[in-house]
């Protein structure tokens, strides 16, 4: 008995090895393919489009982890999510190597090719097909539409919160094949850290709900033996209500932030109209990854694009309803790829993008496995054909491989970015604003001239490429065509306290100091706590030769502000108005609380002297 048990075990033994090494060649290629395409991103830059509030010009996230950095990681919203760990990752990685862009590609880029490993072992794990889960991994580490989420360092948060989602659906197998509470807060922990990276895993209950379909079989179509559907419902239960309080927290700070687009900016109409055409635009991307930029602007579509749209969207639908009994892989990747865009296909509206690349790169896995197995159900029924559908499979992964090798490259730097960009969309203002905004940090002033017009031309009612152009002529000393800019944009927006501020600066510093005082009070009439625009107020009171008016704004500074400068001023303005003594006071303090200020010393010995003059002597 004890030979053949022992026979037993060694053949067992082979079959498991023989299992492990076909599962390891493929992820072994893909990580070679990751290596491949994504060679060039250690030798990008951070980019100035997020990078630099992320990371380059952050100092507390420079200064690694610290307690501030912490404390800050928890508080701080970025662009209308609530991403501590994502933060945590990048203090993480400065502690470790400082502002290397390099390191910082490199952990991004390590975090993708985990996901790709994962996803592969998953999809074989689930299944039992080696092929169908290395084609759809595949497509997924190599696909040109997730350079995005790799390329650029500020979407640690995509890669980071897709690390953890799909360990969180390795721990819920691990549930399904055992079921125990354990396993199940262990996926729940998964998913909540998920939730911390960025939250858009936050549609993964719904996503095991398609699993337990297809290809667990828990519903009762094929695998393990069916269950009772209120004990699957009810076991999601916690995993929602997790999303529920982070998709809460993450409202509260896009409110308290004011990322979410009015609704009189874009009406629910348009926003369902562009939801709509952006699920097809996606498409498009996946099967023909072209033209592919770093921000897509919002668009008017007309009433017959949106209801071809709708219609291409109910018919695939219907389609994947239909096939459902025979081919469940087709109604599961189509209904994860609906289901995982709708936290960010438009209908709240955060940013002022139609679409983004990265918002694609979770969604995608449900096209791929849609994809990956109606192949192998196809070579099922024409085995002859397996050795052209391999070398097919392997053309389409080395063009998606290749295109991703260049698309990498647009990565680069700000500038060659945002010139693809505007060389691949059309009526992009804000690809034209970046990128001449861009040029002028590189002194290339005349070229950036002309992309801000340009980006003026398209979105008129968009400031952020007149305030560059204003700056931009004011440090070219060109004061004319920098108060025109100015005077631009308080006619677009009088309601824009920044425009009025910055007119009143360039005016004055032009001497036109009437005109600087009425947009600098216009300022204040919209931000009465705005300290340094009361200040310049003052200095351009004072300059008029109305001390006493500059005086009191400048007592109502000091409440606030009391600093050296602040009491030197309303010394100067006390001393015109011919309050010496109380100039003498307000100068001496402005001496003490800054010794070595020559300035001051010199205005207070000046207001004694004054101040001496004016007593009357001994008769």
């Amino acid at each position: 008995m004890l030979p053949e048990r022992t026979e037993a075990r060694q053949s067992t033994g082979r079959i498991a090895g023989m299992a492990r090494s076909r599962s390891l060649l493929p992820a072994l290629a893909l990580l070679a393919a990751i290596a491949v395409a994504y060679e060039g991103v250690r030798r990008n830059d951070f980019v100035n489009f997020d990078d630099d509030s992320y990371v380059s010009e952050n100092a507390l996230v420079a200064a690694g982890l610290t307690r501030a950095g912490i404390a800050y990681a928890f508080t701080t919203p970025e662009g209308g999510s609530w991403e501590p760990l994502s933060w945590l990752s990048h203090m993480l990685v400065c502690q470790l190597f400082g502002l290397s862009s390099e390191a910082h590609h490199l952990a991004n880029l390590l975090l993708h090719a985990a996901n790709a490993w994962l996803l592969f072992a998953l999809l074989q794990r689930m299944t039992g097909q080696v092929g169908p889960s290395v084609l759809a991994a595949g497509l997924f580490a190599v696909h040109p539409l997730h350079v995005e989420s790799v390329a650029w360092l500020s979407e640690r948060k995509d890669v980071l919160s897709t690390f953890f989602m799909l360990l969180a659906i390795r721990a819920y197998l691990a549930y399904v094949e055992r079921r125990s509470p354990g396993r199940l807060a262990l996926t729940g922990l998964l998913l909540g850290l998920g939730l911390l990276a960025k939250p858009m895993p936050m549609t993964l209950p719904l996503l095991l709900l398609l699993l337990d379909f297809w290809p667990l079989g828990r519903f009762g179509t094929r695998g393990l033996r069916s269950e009772l559907p209120q004990r699957i419902l009810n076991e999601k239960t916690p995993l929602l209500a997790l999303c529920a309080a982070i998709g809460v927290v993450t409202v509260w700070f896009q409110q308290r932030e004011e990322f979410v687009a009015d609704l009189a900016a874009v009406p629910i109409p348009d926003r369902l109209g562009n939801a709509l055409v952006s699920y097809v635009r996606y498409l498009d991307k996946l099967i023909w990854p072209t033209d592919l930029a770093a921000f897509y602007p919002m668009q008017s579509w007309s009433l017959g694009q949106v209801a071809g749209a709708a219609l291409l969207l109910a018919s695939l639908s219907g389609l994947a309803v239909r096939s459902a009994r025979r081919r469940p892989y087709l109604l599961v990747g189509w209904a994860w790829y609906l289901i995982s865009l709708l936290p960010v296909i438009g209908v709240v509206q955060v940013g002022g993008q139609a679409m983004a690349d990265r918002y694609a790169y979770v969604p995608s896995i449900g096209l791929y496995i849609a994809a990956a197995w109606g192949a192998g159900d196809l070579l099922r029924r024409w085995p002859a054909a397996r050795g052209l559908a391999a070398g097919t499979a392997i053309a389409l992964l080395a063009a998606a491989a290749l295109q991703t090798r260049s698309q990498v490259r647009y990565w680069r730097d700000t500038v060659t970015l945002f010139e693809h960009a505007v060389a691949v969309t059309r009526d992009n203002w804000f690809a034209h604003y970046v990128l001449g905004y861009n040029l002028a940090r590189e002194g290339r002033h005349e070229e950036a001239i002309v992309e801000l017009r340009e980006s003026i031309r398209i979105g008129p009612s968009q400031l952020d490429a007149r305030f560059a152009l204003a700056q931009l002529f004011d440090r070219r000393g060109e004061a004319k065509e920098a108060i025109r800019e100015l005077r631009g944009v308080v006619a677009t927006d009088p309601a824009s306290t920044e425009g009025h501020y910055l007119l009143g600066l360039a005016l004055a510093k032009a001497g036109r100091l009437k005109q600087a005082a009425t947009a600098l009070q216009a300022a204040l009439a919209l931000a009465p706590d705005h300290l340094d625009a009361r200040t310049n107020l003052a200095i351009a009171l004072l300059k008029s030769g109305e001390a006493a008016r500059a005086a009191s704004h400048l007592v109502r500074v000091l409440e606030s502000r009391p600093d050296a400068e602040v009491h030197h001023l309303l010394g100067l303005a006390l001393a015109a108005s011919g309050d010496h003594e109380g100039a003498a006071v307000e100068l001496r303090e402005a001496a003490r609380l800054a010794p070595g200020e020559a300035r001051y010393s010199r205005s207070l010995r000046r207001a004694l002297e004054r101040l001496a003059a004016a007593r009357p002597g001994p008769e």
